[in-house]
């Protein structure tokens, strides 16, 4: 581990949160290496090592904790800045991914609020748009009545041929529909 703090100081500068993610890969791997070794040690099904051989070990666990670095053996009590700055770090960058997850939630729901509001919009314009033609109309016909000359107009027929424009009309409408719907029939047998 010493090794691979050396190689950090030694590159070039880089940011700290690839240098928190490196350390933290690295420590899990030996953690994990460290768990594999001490398993059969401390398996309730393996015998105890015999005190030879825990007289040996105990020099090369001192040492190496002795080498990790910001911790002492001396007082037992020293701590390590840099592994709880890299901490705060961590429990920051974990702060700010649960507050952008949040802030991303909030955006979709702001969307999709957007979005409805839009189309309601939308409709609103669209009944609009239809009450001020049928407003138009409506004056029209009115203006149509008032202008008089029913005479000559029931002499020359004019309300038959307004109605044969409407009946007319509407009959073109549902030759559309029954056109479609013979469409949609033949489509779908």
């Amino acid at each position: 581990m010493g090794l691979f703090i050396q190689n950090l100081k030694l590159t070039k500068p880089i940011r700290l949160g690839s240098a928190h993610q490196s350390l933290t890969t690295h420590l899990t791997s030996q953690s994990r290496i460290l768990n594999s070794l001490t398993s059969t040690l401390l398996s309730p099904l393996s015998s105890p090592p015999p005190p030879d051989m825990v007289a040996e070990l105990l020099p090369v666990i001192n040492a190496t904790i002795a080498s990790l670095p910001g911790l002492s053996l001396g007082d037992g009590h020293s701590v390590n800045p840099p592994l709880y700055a890299l901490n705060a770090l961590s429990n920051t960058t974990l702060d700010l991914i649960h507050l952008l997850s949040a802030l991303s939630d909030t955006l979709q729901i702001s969307r999709q609020t957007s979005t409805l509001a839009s189309r309601r919009l939308r409709t609103c314009q669209d009944a609009m748009l239809m009450w001020k033609k049928e407003e138009r109309l409506k004056e029209e016909g009115i203006a149509w009545v008032e202008s008089g000359g029913w005479d000559e107009r029931l002499r020359t027929r004019d309300a038959a041929m307004v109605c044969n424009e409407v009946v007319g009309g509407f009959e073109e409408v549902c030759e559309g529909w029954r056109k479609r719907l013979f469409a949609q029939e033949v489509a779908a047998g």
